[in-house]
């Protein structure tokens, strides 16, 4: 197996570059108010140079020679340097353009405009400008999209997308499928797994083949002139697929690699409003990188370093396909060999780990593993049960459910049997109003009326009920990991959202971590030790807050159900109150 080093930023300093016609200097950064640091003007011009070197049918002029000839005829870099004199020193170097960049800072905007002086006329095209932030990966950024602009070139030379294409092609010369289009695929082909699929025309697709309606993953690489629906630009999707088109979350990139939309498919159209239907993930890009070997890299990269999903290629023909994790594979992927042999299965760290069924055996493994501790470790159910035996008066119901707390209206923590915990609101003896139901072990997240297992794994629900149903427009599951699996809309014990099938867990993390969804469902200690609390979580700013409708369990046999906001009470928000002496009180709105 080939050992993959470390993928940065740096790749690009080794883009092979075709044969060039033009020569382009830069000058040195104006800042003609001093707002910014010699180090964000260094970025800019290195940001610029680097433009220049992407751009076909471009050079740039050696800065060593340029800085040598400002020095010998002691010229000055600073912003009051005239036209004239910048078009002379041109003259001097042998060079067709100077890009002449300015900047100015403000707070956290960085401002950019560039100008290229054409040497032979003394006259400046056209002024492009981008605003961006001053961290110096955003300003890289806005140098790449004033390079496109300045020269028309995408990020990518076309020299690079000539030697993918190249590549592309001999890594499916011994390909185990062939679509009825030309398009040809390596890997699981007869069964679903992952696969390669290269069509002569240009597209490229990687990712789950075989899984029918139910949701894969997978990476769309568009040819050339063809755009993604609806997002113009639009040149890569990556995200979910379902019967072959794309359908749930996904990511598109466009041509300079840059993020421009993240939100939800149907039938392979985006459904949320574009371009602003995602958070500030300006960390997150795309790419095709070629190193200086040959190898080729084609996928998405966090913090300029490959993360997510990505394809790399060997000049021999071999290739892999999968998830990415700090510059090395992590996660489900596929090797595939030029001999037409492939490898589906699991890596960590760079290496291969095990075969998808021997993960899938580990994993139930350590499913049963958890599920034997769980139940050994009955804290939860011991507090409840002991809360209740304690109270100064209880219910107990017809079905055999045991309450304290308001009888018929009001508030009420509720113990069905051994297995299932109610907290909440009721009205006319049934669960009415907000409410939390969650099971201590597996179970269907059924109460009386329930008719179908909808949710597998499922925990906890938390939200609207009405006259004994979960019914409402805004309500959520947990399962068992304390994970978000489902938030929408239920009627009569029936979800009436489209439920998100579960795909690879790798691609889930990702999608949490780039929706910025910080919300779980688990048990925690409380502010005191032997205080436990299990309830809704927010993880904010690298700490974990009750957040969210949750019960504290203390330690001395008090108990509180409310709703949290960052480990406290809400302002004005109800609150159910067990003391230590079997009592209970309401704190109302």
């Amino acid at each position: 197996m080939k050992r993959i080093l470390l993928l940065t930023i740096m790749m690009a300093l080794s883009l092979c570059t075709c044969a060039q016609t033009k020569k382009v200097a830069v000058w040195e950064t104006k800042c003609s108010d001093g707002s910014a640091s010699a180090m964000q003007m260094l970025i800019v011009r290195g940001g610029m140079e680097t433009a220049v070197s992407n751009a076909p049918g471009y050079v740039g002029f050696n800065r060593t020679d340029f800085d040598a000839i400002l020095r010998e005829h002691n010229f000055q870099r600073s912003g009051a340097v005239s036209d004239a004199d910048i078009k002379r020193m041109g003259e001097m170097a042998g060079v067709q353009y100077i890009i002449v960049p300015e900047v100015s800072a403000q707070g956290s905007d960085f401002y950019i405009i560039v100008k290229m002086l054409d040497v032979e006329s003394g006259e400046f095209g056209a002024a492009y400008e981008e605003l961006c932030t001053t961290s110096s990966a955003d300003i890289k950024r806005a140098c790449a999209k004033l390079g496109e602009k300045l020269f028309g070139a995408s990020s990518v030379t076309s020299d690079v997308i000539w030697t993918w294409k190249t590549l592309l092609a001999k890594v499916t010369t011994n390909a185990n499928g062939t679509t009825d289009d030309g398009a040809k695929h390596k890997g699981d082909t007869d069964k679903p797994g992952l696969v390669l699929q290269y069509q002569p025309g240009g597209y490229l697709y990687c990712g789950g083949y075989g899984y029918g309606a139910d949701t894969t993953i997978g990476m769309f690489v568009a040819a050339d002139g063809y755009e993604i629906a609806n997002c113009p630009g639009g040149w890569v999707h990556t995200g979910k697929y379902k019967d072959g088109v794309k359908s749930g979350e996904g990511f598109v990139y466009g041509r300079d690699g840059q993020l421009i939309y993240y939100g939800n498919f149907e039938n392979d159209a985006p459904t949320d409003s574009y371009p602003g239907s995602y958070p500030d993930l300006s960390a997150i890009s795309f790419n095709i990188m070629m190193m200086a070997d040959g190898t080729i890299y084609t996928g998405e990269f966090l913090n300029d370093n490959s993360e997510g999903m990505g394809l790399y290629m060997w000049p021999d023909g071999d290739a892999w396909f999968g998830f990415w994790e700090d510059g090395k594979q992590n996660g489900t992927g596929i090797q595939m060999n030029y001999d037409g042999s492939y490898i589906y299965g699991i890596w960590k760290d760079g290496e291969y780990a095990m075969s998808i069924e021997e993960a899938e055996k580990k994993r139930q493994e350590e499913e049963a593993e958890r599920i034997r501790k769980e139940k050994e470790s009955i804290t939860w159910q011991t507090r409840v049960i002991n809360l209740i035996n304690n109270a100064k008066s209880k219910q107990v119901l017809p079905d055999g459910s045991e309450r304290i707390g308001d009888a018929v209206n009001g508030y009420c923590i509720q113990l069905c049997g051994t297995d299932l915990l109610y907290c909440g609101q009721i009205s006319d003896g049934l669960w009415d109003g907000k409410g939390m139901c969650l099971t201590f072990y597996y179970g269907d997240l059924h109460y009386a009326r329930e008719k179908a297992k909808i949710l597998t794994n499922a925990r906890a629900y938390v939200g609207d009920w009405k006259k004994g149903y979960k019914h409402g427009k805004d309500n959520y599951i947990y399962n068992f990991s304390g994970d978000l699996i489902f938030h929408g809309k239920w009627l009569k014990d029936y979800y009436a959202d489209n439920y998100p099938l579960p795909i690879q867990a790798d691609y889930e993390t990702k999608m949490a971590n780039a929706s910025n969804n910080p919300y779980k469902f688990n048990g925690i200690s409380g502010d005191n030790p032997g205080d436990k609390y299990i309830g809704e979580l927010l993880f904010y700013n690298g700490r974990l807050y009750k957040h969210g409708w949750g019960l504290l369990l203390r330690e001395d046999g008090s108990a509180v159900y409310q709703y949290w906001y960052y480990d406290k009470r809400k302002e004005n928000g109800d609150a159910l109150i067990f003391e230590s002496d079997g009592s209970y009180r309401v704190i109302p709105k």
